[in-house]
């Protein structure tokens, strides 16, 4: 009795929970997102972000790139594919630390904060690189990468 309780509450609470969401933007995977980071300073580098979960620290050595954020937005995004750095995947949040490899604070970036129109902003999507291309055996299946160089001029 108690079984068959809980098993229909379960199945309840599943149901609900897959209707909530709305499918068509679910599971839409026409765009391909990579934001990448290349590190041409002359130190090993430490990025801390956080989002509401969970904190993430990527290390990336002299002269190398690593990718940051990878993801799937839909059709809805098309128009600013850039904000789905820290609005789709919430893989980061509002606030980037760059620590020297002996955790010693460089740089800080403030989605929020207002920033001097002549240095280099994370958040600001102007101050990355961006290649696009489509994929030729899917026409809506589109690939963009953004790239944002920190170099030591940066971290002044």
């Amino acid at each position: 009795m108690v079984f068959k309780i809980i098993k229909t509450i379960l199945l309840g609470l599943i149901t609900i929970s897959l209707y909530s969401c709305d499918p068509p933007e679910a599971f839409d995977f026409r765009n391909d997102v990579n934001f990448k980071i290349k590190n041409y300073t002359q130190q090993k580098l430490v990025i801390k972000t956080t989002d509401f979960i969970y904190s993430s620290i990527n290390e990336i050595t002299q002269d190398s790139i690593i990718s940051f954020v990878h993801g799937y937005v839909g059709e809805n995004m098309n128009e600013n594919i850039f904000n789905s750095l820290y609005d789709n995947n919430r893989k980061l949040d509002d606030t980037v630390w760059i620590y020297s490899e002996n955790n010693e604070l460089l740089k800080t970036w403030v989605k929020y904060y207002p920033s001097d129109s002549d240095k280099k902003e994370f958040f600001r999507g102007s101050d990355w690189t961006k290649k696009q291309w489509k994929d030729n055996s899917n026409e809506l299946l589109r690939y963009y990468e953004y790239t944002f160089e920190i170099t030591d001029e940066d971290l002044k």
